[in-house]
Order: C-alpha cells, then structure tokens, then sequence
C-alpha cells in the first residue's frame, strides 16, 4: 500500500514536473524573442516599431523573466529535493496555475490596456503614465493583480518548502545545518541520519526565508497602490513605495541564482561523482546571505538624495559583502568538485559550470556597479542591464538549462541530443558574452538604460548587440525544440503505472 502510494506520488511530480519544464521553456524563449526585438528597434532608430510599443514590450520581458525565472528555478528545485523531503503535489499546481494566471495578466495588462512602466511600476507612474491613455488605471490594475498573484504562488512555495523541511529536520536549526558548528562539525557519521539536512536543503530554506519576507513587503505595496488607484486622494509616500517596491524587486530578482544553486549542488555531484559535503564554511555562507540579500537594494537607491545617509554606506558596504559567500563556497567548490575529477562534458554539467562563470562575472559588475562613486556613472545606465544579463541569462538560465538535460531522462526516458546541447551551449555563450560586452562598453559611455534610442557614438555597438542577441537566440532556439521534440515523442512516464487496486486512493500529499 505505501509503496503504491509513493509510486503514485512520483508519477504525479514527474507530470507537473514536465508542465513546468515545458511552459517555462516556451515563455522563457518567447521573452527572450520580445528582448531580441527590443534590441534590433532601439539599433534601427525605432524604424521597428513606435516607442509605446517599446516599453509595453519592456514591461512584458522585464517582468516575466523574474517571474518565469525564479518560478521555473523553484519547480525544478521542488523536483530535485522531492525525494528527500515531502512536498505537496498539489501546492505545486497551485503555485503552477497562480504563476501562468499571473503571467497571462500581466500580459494582458501591457498588451490590451497599455501598462508600460517597467517592472518596478514606481508610484505614482502606473496610474499617471506619460501617454495619458485611456485605460491607464485599468492597465495598472491588472498588472498589479497579476504581479500579485505571482508572488501568492512564490509564498505558496515558500511556506511549503519550509513545513516539508521542519518536517524532515524537526527544528530550523537543523534544517539551515547549525549543528555543524558543534564539536562533531567535520563527522560525517551522521550522514544517513534522517533529521540532517544537505547543501540542496539550506539554499531552499534560505530562498523560503528571505522569499517570504520579500512577498509580504511585495503584497503590501501591491495592496497600497490598487488602494490608490480606487481612492486617488489616499497618497503614498513615493519614497517609502519606492524603497518597498526595489526590496522586494531586487530580493526576487537575486532568489533566482541562489535557487539555481540549490538545484546544482544537488546536479553537479552526480556527474563528477563526488559529493557537495555539508561544512562549516558552506554553512556560515549561506546565513551569511540569508543576511545579505535582505540589504543589498540599497545599492539601487544611491541617487535618492533624501535618503539617509547611513543606508546608502549599508548598500555599499553589504553589496560587496555580497560577492564574497558564492566566490568562497559555490562557485570555489564547484571548481575544486570538478577539479581531476575525471567528469564527462555532457550538456548538464557543462551549463552548470557556464553558469557559474555568468554568476562570477556578473556579480563583479554588480560590484562594481555598487561603488558609490562609479554609480554616480552607471546608474541607469546600460551598464546595469550587463550585469545582471550576465548572471541571469548566463547563469540563472543556464544554471536551468543543465538541469533540465539532467531531470529529462528521469522524466521521459529519453535524454536530449548531447550535440545539440554542446552545439547551444557555443552559440549561447558566444552570443550572450558579445551581447553584454557591447552592453558594458556602451554603459561605461553613459548610454541610458530603457532608452528607445541609442546613443550618439554607440550606434554600431547597438547593431553588434543585436548581431550577437540573434546568435545567442539560434541557440536557445535549439535547446527548446529539442525539448519540446522530446516531450512529443515521449508521452508516457518513465515510471510504471501501479495496478489497479481498491486499497490504492488517489490522495493528493
């Protein structure tokens, strides 16, 4: 009976496993597709399409990718740990619906009522849009009520991640790996004790944590502005709904890499056939970002002069800080997992380490960005859509990438075409490194970020981009057409279907 039941409880992962594989594939390349047109308008001088269009379409791409991203990461990650602690089946198509449902207003929003002010929807901007058009309110509200869902699903996860955690581990505790602090810290003995946790488990908790603190804040601010748009006389403080709306943006935004995390460290050993040892540093590493990433937007609100000034030293001095947990513990122990390890460069563990190198290389232009006095020259610029391009696209989505050639065999029984992997992978990083050259050499020139037109003297390098953008997308391309090929060639489970049986209750876990 309980082997039936667990049997059937897989069967049901693996299917929504599949639906968010797919789903998240298709939008993420879609988005992708919107950014690539964005790129080719602003190099052409708006001969593509009027500058409304523009920033409808900016809207779009900004806000789905830190939706689809971060949910697409949380679903393979829920896949990943699923053996090793009980999450709930159902809460995850819950999650699946409220994400497509939130996704789908938005567009709705941007595309039909012509919401256009960009992810972070800045009071009084949603309402009160330069165009002046009709149907701004209602634009603003269904952008808002889509953003709100979203996040509903995001703290769904959340909460569940953390019940199946406390549940295996018993205390917080133990679930974030604090007894490895004590006289036993370095003894493994332990190991297949089943209260302890591992390194996949900590990057969850702390991605629930700081998830939760960010959707409440999230749905606040949510909450207040819909308020206002019904009752215009009840202001904001444009300040306040600033600071709440960059800590919840940035907290989501940056969830997105360290999901990924939890999902390599679970991935990557499996290849070098080593395994990602829980540790003191590994421990302290991520509490220390725990801490951290709560901190770090302040970084974003340099130029917000009527700011106190202690929290714009706190954004400087916790953005560096920032860099230092992935260096030392993810990326340094990816490298040292792989070193003379004798590993195969199929598709999964070559996009892990990719990503890897997005995430360094990204996260030192954050830094750099983060400088006080450089900020004063690449804030806004587009400068900081090249750093955080360069861990997202090369590094969130190739983090997602290698995970999806890793899970596809345990889902279909069929693994992706290797060549076509490594062949992607070329394009991808090609492409996507070119890409954001352009953009770091156009920033450091002060060319502005969400601007419909280039700047004067950047001009080729808009077309160099644009060139680059096309080779990265061929790519993406031919990752997700195999993806899809798979799945329509492969309709049935790995997993055989448990035999009927009257003992045998469809319950959901």
């Amino acid at each position: 009976m309980q082997d039936r039941l667990l049997l059937l409880r897989q069967l049901r992962a693996q299917r929504i496993t599949r639906i968010w594989l797919v789903t998240s594939g298709l939008v993420l390349l879609g988005l992708a597709l919107a950014g690539g047109s964005m790129r080719l308008a602003q190099a052409s001088g708006g001969n593509l399409f009027s500058a409304d269009v523009f920033y409808e379409v900016i809207s779009v791409h900004g806000s789905g990718m830190v939706v689809v991203g971060l949910m697409a990461g949380a679903g393979v990650l829920w896949y990943v740990v699923s053996n090793e602690i009980e999450l709930s089946v159902t809460l995850n198509r819950i999650v699946f619906l409220l994400t497509l449902s939130g996704l789908v207003m938005i567009v709705l929003a941007v595309m039909v009522f012509g919401y256009s002010s960009a992810w972070t929807f800045l009071y009084p901007l949603p309402e009160n849009p330069g165009s002046g058009i009709a149907t701004a309110a209602i634009g603003a509200a269904g952008y808002l009520i889509g953003l709100a869902l979203a996040v509903v699903g995001f703290l769904l996860w959340c909460l569940d991640f953390l019940r199946a955690g406390l549940k295996r581990c018993g205390s917080l505790q133990r679930l974030l790996g604090f007894y490895v602090f004590g006289s036993a810290g370095h003894d493994h003995s332990g190991e297949n004790d089943p209260t302890t946790t591992n390194p996949s488990l900590i990057a969850g908790t702390v991605c629930a944590i700081l998830g939760l603190s960010a959707c409440v804040i999230g749905a606040l601010i949510v909450v207040l502005m819909l308020t206002s748009l019904v009752f215009p006389s009840l202001t904001l403080n444009a300040l306040v709904a600033k600071n709440m709306i960059y800590f919840t943006g940035h907290t989501l935004a940056n969830l997105q890499i360290y999901v990924a995390a939890g999902i390599a460290y679970s991935v990557l050993p499996l290849y070098t056939k080593r395994p990602w040892r829980l540790s003191r540093a590994l421990v302290a590493g991520w509490l220390a970002t725990l801490a951290i990433v709560m901190l770090a937007f302040f970084h974003h609100l340099y130029q917000d002069f009527a700011q106190p000034e202690a929290v714009q030293w706190v954004g400087n001095v916790v953005s560096y800080a920032a860099a230092i947990p992935p260096m030392t513990v993810t990326i340094y122990g990816g490298l040292v997992l792989v070193w003379r390890s004798g590993i195969r460069w199929s598709a999964a563990p070559l996009f892990t380490l990719m990503a890897m190198a997005g995430w360094a290389i990204g996260g030192f232009g954050a830094v750099i960005d983060s400088t006080i006095s450089l900020n004063q020259l690449f804030h806004n610029t587009l400068w900081v859509p090249a750093h955080f391009h360069t861990y997202m696209a090369l590094g969130v989505m190739f983090f997602l990438i290698g995970a999806t050639y890793h899970v596809i065999p345990k889902l279909t029984g069929r693994q992706m075409k290797e060549n076509v992997g490594r062949r992607a992978a070329a394009l991808m990083g090609f492409g996507g490194y070119g890409l954001v050259l352009c953009w770091y050499i156009s920033g450091s020139m002060s060319a502005p970020r969400r601007y419909f037109y280039p700047l004067s003297g950047t001009e080729v390098l808009a077309w160099v981009g644009v060139a680059c953008a096309a080779v990265a997308l061929t790519g993406a391309v031919m990752v997700c057409y195999d993806l899809v090929d798979v799945f329509l060639t492969s309709p049935h489970y790995n997993l055989p279907k448990p035999a009927p049986s009257s003992e045998l209750v469809p319950s959901e876990v």
